[in-house]
């Protein structure tokens, strides 16, 4: 019976307990589902159609579309050039480090206008003079409903030669008019 009882508090900790946190918690939590989602299953390239599946609930509309049309151009170019690589298949699409994080920290959110923009900072093993290599990126989340917080796009703030440029769904987008 205990064990009940205990099990329908934490289901119901669960359950309120985003919606007493202020936007900007609720923002962080959001970002932070995000990307432990996308380093749990996800290193690089474009996520495939199971990953997308898991990745749906946490992105916006327009994110997600933008990744379908990303993924239908991927699997275009793959037909029509079995020979050749595809487009976006080797690098972490979502920092500015082509080779992605080894670690991330989800730092402090801010409101803009319609959305919040979340600071996160990131860790990879550097060459051995540098130790660790760490920049920061900014995530753009919208909020959907009361406690539903969405991440819309990320920010790429690398400033180092070949670093990711501009917006992630400018990537996608950009990839695809190139292509066609």
């Amino acid at each position: 019976m205990r064990s009940y009882i205990w099990l329908a508090a934490l289901f119901v900790w669960a359950t309120w307990c985003p919606a007493m946190l202020s936007d900007e918690n609720n923002a962080r939590f959001a970002v932070d589902r995000f990307y432990n989602t996308v380093y749990d299953f996800h290193r690089h390239g474009l996520p495939d159609s199971t990953e997308l599946a898991r990745l749906s609930p946490l992105v916006s509309e327009r994110l997600r579309r933008r990744f379908h049309e990303a993924s239908a151009y991927q699997a275009r170019a793959r037909r029509e050039h079995p020979d050749e690589k595809p487009p976006l298949v080797d690098e972490d699409l979502f920092s500015s480090l082509f080779e992605g994080p080894r670690r991330f920290d989800v730092g402090t959110a801010q409101p803009a206008g319609d959305h919040l923009v979340v600071h996160v900072s990131f860790e990879a093993p550097g060459d051995t003079r540098q130790g660790l290599f760490r920049w920061n990126d900014d995530v753009i989340v919208v909020k959907e409903s009361a406690t539903r917080f969405l991440v819309d796009d990320v920010h790429f703030l690398g400033t180092w030669d070949f670093a990711n440029r501009g917006t992630l769904s400018e990537l996608l987008r950009n990839t695809v008019r190139q292509g066609n």
